[in-house]
């Protein structure tokens, strides 16, 4: 019985460690149905968001930042990759997540390019521009 008790709180503080760890993150979803797809957000200073773009798995192709992230109003702090279903499995559907951190009052374009990264010269696949407005 007391085994059962220690599992359920153990379980229960792990659960909100989980609940917690997401607070406060704005999560924005590209559909981008043709090539382009542009959004704007407004952020306070601090504030993070996540931004989910879908990708295809196997294909070579990858989501990366082109540019504006080094303005020092937006910064992206972290890029990961959430397959659906568990186990992604050639062509199917899976999330590219960046997280982003609002870190001074202004105003940054931040553009991310659908790409494989060993072709040069060629032109993304498609491009997802996110307007962010930071306030104080």
């Amino acid at each position: 019985m007391r085994r059962m008790i220690m599992i359920g709180v153990c379980v229960m503080a792990v659960g909100l460690g989980c609940t917690k760890k997401n607070e406060g993150i704005r999560e924005v979803t590209g559909r981008l149905e043709g090539d382009y797809e542009e959004k704007h957000e407004t952020l306070h200073a601090g504030e993070q968001l996540r931004l989910r773009l879908r990708m295809r798995s196997g294909t070579g192709y990858a989501w990366q930042v082109a540019g504006g992230a080094s303005s020092g109003v937006v910064s992206v702090e972290g890029q990961r990759t959430d397959p659906q279903g568990g186990t992604p499995m050639p062509g199917s559907k899976e999330w590219e997540e960046f997280l982003l951190k609002a870190e001074q009052v202004g105003e940054a374009r931040v553009e991310f390019v659908y790409v494989r990264p060993w072709e040069q010269g060629v032109a993304p696949a498609k491009t997802f521009m996110l307007q962010v407005k930071v306030k104080g």
